[in-house]
């Protein structure tokens, strides 16, 4: 194996560590430009991402006003339950936001 993937490799699980050490985000809480996010629900990890604007992709999954573009998180779940995957997706007609339920929104 390569160095670098072994390197790489080698870094994940104390990653996950830190990660899971964190506390969860409240609303008012001051976010640092870049990091990891993570949404937990009832104990069930769903959603992980690591953008280079944080406070900017945490606020396009959770404001009402977020389009599906924005909220790539809720079309997963929008695509899960419906079943539209691929060139099924450009079929279907997306009309007004894509949020997330409202009991995650500034939890």
């Amino acid at each position: 194996m390569h160095p670098n993937v072994q390197a790489a490799m080698d870094a994940l699980h104390p990653a996950f560590e830190r990660l899971m050490a964190c506390s969860p985000y409240r609303k008012g809480t001051r976010l640092p430009e870049r990091g990891v996010f993570l949404f937990t629900e009832d104990g069930n990890h769903l959603y992980a991402s690591r953008p280079n604007r944080l406070w900017v992709r945490r606020a396009e999954h959770c404001r009402p006003s977020s389009t599906f573009d924005q909220a790539s998180f809720v079309m997963l779940i929008a695509r899960r339950h419906t079943g539209l995957y691929g060139s099924d997706v450009d079929k279907f007609s997306w009309t007004g936001p894509a949020t997330m339920p409202s009991s995650w929104r500034n939890a």
